[in-house]
């Protein structure tokens, strides 16, 4: 109580130095208002893109479909595929993303699939298949192992 008796004394005894601050404080705040307003009028958010790089490994349908869409969605660079390329590439941060698809990545997508009963709807078994239509499913299609599948037992 003795502090805010104090500071009134010091506002009645000198009131040239109350004005002098709140018309500090107040040109201050207007000063922060108009550049916050210049700022966000003139200025536009822009979403980066990384650098990204994918080495396909297993060259089916599957994997070159998802190499077009990591690379889609970033700046694709070649950093080769050898080791080496591809440690020095990410030592030296050429690129923020680097995906690796591996020999055999396809066939064990649809076998994990069809492991886990899940399976693929009629439009991604067709995207895997390609034009041959080789491994269709469905109705009169059945998979190994499903009911109404016949093995090869010769």
């Amino acid at each position: 109580m003795s502090i805010s008796k104090a500071a009134l004394k010091l506002v009645l005894r000198q009131p040239v130095l109350l004005i002098v601050h709140l018309g500090l404080l107040g040109l201050i705040g207007v000063v922060l208002v108009q550049g916050l307003a210049k700022g966000t009028a003139s200025s536009e958010v822009t979403a980066m893109k990384p650098t990204v790089a994918v080495v396909d490994r297993d060259n089916s349908e599957l994997s070159r479909a998802l190499a077009s869409y990591i690379e889609s969605r970033g700046r694709a660079v070649d950093i080769g595929t050898t080791r080496r390329d591809l440690q020095d590439a990410t030592a030296t941060a050429r690129v923020a993303y680097l995906a690796i698809i591996p020999a055999g990545y396809q066939a064990d997508f649809i076998a994990a699939a069809a492991a886990t009963g899940s399976g693929l709807d009629g439009e991604a078994q067709a995207a895997v298949d390609g034009p041959t239509g080789a491994g269709q499913t469905g109705p009169g299609h059945p998979r190994p192992g499903q009911a109404g599948a016949t093995e090869d037992t010769g």
